[in-house]
């Protein structure tokens, strides 16, 4: 979008007679006409201060002229100052209603101002006036699509493009709504629509790229942020989301080549830093990513997800003071995995609870939420009830938990409590050190017994657990194929039961193994279920995913796989965590190298076995 004037003239002819603006009076038509070309050429050479004088001049002399206050308007609006555009441009339109790229001026002024309701009827007004004015539908449409309202930014769009077949920054406006439709391919068709008008047009084929990344198309993606680099190599935002791909792909030196070269013609973009921030993290530099995240919020204070990023990279390297707070500003991030709760009820700061209620509730996934639980412990000091609000799946399970005065299922929110808090915010709240974590196993006890028949066996039952949830924002990193612990399937004196739920207890019949591992998925319907499972194994060998947490909270021997770069909670190099005593970790030493982690699995589950058979003979020579 641009801004317009439809002042007509004769050729234009720059006369600079003098550097005072205080000249003679402008008595003639004439010599307006000249002073509003002077103006006008000062104007479009970017010389705004020279034009503002000269228009400020015929003013002083003609204060009604419409053209001079509709001009000044426009550099009002070039420098930032709305308000002041705005009362320009409409006292021109007082004076003459018959230019219809005053009121397309005018909504432009507004659109930019978020006055989205005025400005569309600005537009709707120049149309009025000049109904084949394809710019004002386009200015339409882009008001729409502002205002949410995206039928309307098509139909808008649409238009312009009936009266304007090459209308390539129409073509690019439509496959902007359609992708905030959804619906994908037609915003793709509208781009590719552009591209036959302009071929080079670098803001589609940006848009385009931004497309191709949310539907995972991340090869295409690169190459239509090369193409936009290619026609603008100044465009920082193109190199920061082609450093987000590189990201994804875990081509990090290529990720933090790319944010280099953002923050160079960007130096003041926070986000960038903290996409920085985010591939340093992935790397490993924690120092580096951790100047990266102070970068982005001393360039802006209330970035909450720099905040939070930071949080989770202090955590990792175990500084818990400063890491809880820094984690707590996630709760200000447009975040599904953290959902902020509005209640009319204060958040608890950690004050005497005596007397009160409080409502606790989960949070993220249910991992975290039977990591956390743990802390209603430390509540029951107080002479307080406490209620939970937690996953369906979970209300079972923590039926048994001492303390405890009332659980309700997610979003069943009761509304006599007193102050609330999330069980992620509890560590923060209770101040918990790497030494005060309340690591006592167990503290779940579920109730029922094992809904599953065992076959007698004199083996080692292990259950395992290859695939954590779909939904979680690194699943991709910490799931991994059943397949991997085929070399496990090889050694004698184990029987291999399977935790799995969800679409990926599917492998165990798509690689053929119903003969060696037995799916005990099938029986499970909530987590207590589970839990009664894993009473009845030996080990239990789990990707990073709840299984592996629920093991934990059970005292029950635990082998946990982690990736390179693990969740924050697990630290870095160490094979214990304090959360849980019972678990040992096994992390890949390369970034995607699983085989070599089942590698050593493998060696430490065959002197599991030896000592299992040891400890086995030694009780049945009493």
């Amino acid at each position: 979008m641009s801004l317009n004037s439809t002042h007509k003239s004769k050729q234009m002819v720059v006369k600079d007679t003098s550097n005072n603006p205080q000249q003679r009076p402008i008595d003639s038509h004439d010599a307006i006409e000249n002073k509003l070309e002077q103006a006008m050429s000062f104007h479009q050479m970017g010389q705004l201060q020279r034009a503002e004088e000269i228009y400020q001049q015929i003013l002083t002399h003609h204060s009604q002229n419409a053209e001079a206050l509709h001009l000044l308007g426009v550099i009002a609006y070039q420098v930032g100052k709305y308000r002041t555009a705005t009362r320009l441009i409409t006292q021109a339109i007082e004076i003459d209603s018959s230019r219809f790229s005053f009121f397309n001026n005018l909504g432009l002024v507004l659109l930019e101002w978020k006055k989205y309701e005025e400005a569309i009827q600005a537009f709707q007004r120049a149309l009025e006036i000049q109904p084949n004015y394809a710019e004002a539908y386009n200015n339409l449409g882009v008001t729409f699509k502002k205002n949410r309202d995206f039928e309307e930014a098509v139909r808008a769009f649409r238009q312009a493009l009936k009266i304007r077949p090459s209308y390539a920054e129409a073509y690019n406006n439509l496959g902007n709504v359609k992708q905030e439709q959804g619906e994908l391919e037609e915003a793709i068709q509208a781009y590719q629509q552009v591209f036959k008008i302009q071929p080079n047009h670098a803001e589609a084929y940006y848009n385009l790229g931004n497309l191709l990344q949310e539907q995972g198309k991340l090869e295409e993606a690169i190459e239509a942020y090369q193409r936009v680099l290619e026609n603008q190599p100044n465009h920082g935002e193109a190199y920061n989301n082609l450093g987000v791909v590189f990201n994804i792909q875990e081509c990090f030196d290529k990720a933090v080549q790319a944010f280099h070269k953002a923050m160079q013609i960007k130096p003041n973009s926070a986000e960038i830093y903290c996409n920085l921030g985010n591939t340093l993290h992935e790397k490993r530099e924690l120092g580096q990513a951790i100047q990266a995240y102070d970068m982005a919020i001393k360039i802006q204070p209330d970035y909450a997800k720099a905040h939070s990023n930071l949080g989770i990279t202090l955590l990792l390297k175990g500084d818990f003071q400063l890491g809880w707070q820094e984690y707590e500003w996630r709760l200000k991030c447009r975040d599904p995995q953290a959902e902020k709760r509005h209640f009319f009820q204060p958040f608890w700061d950690g004050s005497s609870l005596n007397g009160k209620t409080i409502l606790l509730y989960a949070e993220q996934g249910f991992g975290d939420t039977i990591q956390f639980i743990r802390y209603v412990n430390m509540l029951v000091v107080y002479d307080v009830n406490i209620i939970v609000e937690c996953q369906p799946e979970l209300l079972k399970l923590f039926e048994n938990i001492d303390g405890i005065t009332e659980l309700i299922a997610a979003k069943e929110t009761p509304l006599d409590f007193n102050v609330h808090a999330s069980l992620v915010s509890l560590p923060s709240i209770f101040g918990t050190t790497l030494e005060s974590i309340p690591s006592e196993v167990p503290y779940l006890f579920p109730k029922s017994n094992s809904v599953i028949s065992w076959n007698p066996t004199s083996e080692l039952k292990i259950g395992i657990v290859w695939a954590g949830s779909p939904k979680h924002p690194s699943n991709g990193n910490r799931s991994i194929g059943l397949r991997l612990f085929s070399v496990l399937f090889e050694i004698a004196g184990c029987q291999f039961y399977s935790l799995q739920v969800g679409l990926d207890r599917d492998d165990i019949a798509r690689y053929n193994y119903s003969e060696i591992v037995v799916d005990l998925g099938t029986d499970f319907t909530n987590f207590s279920d589970t839990a009664a499972a894993i009473l009845e194994l030996d080990l239990i060998i789990s990707v990073d995913t709840a299984v592996a947490h629920l093991a934990g909270a059970l005292g029950k021997e635990i082998w946990t796989l982690l990736p390179y770069m693990p969740d924050w909670r697990w630290l870095l190099d160490r094979e214990n965590t304090p959360w849980y005593p019972t678990m040992r970790l096994f992390r890949q030493n390369k970034i995607g190298d699983w085989a070599e982690v089942f590698e050593r699995v493998r060696s430490t589950l065959e002197q599991y076995v030896v000592v299992a058979e040891i400890e086995e003979n030694d009780k049945s020579s009493y």
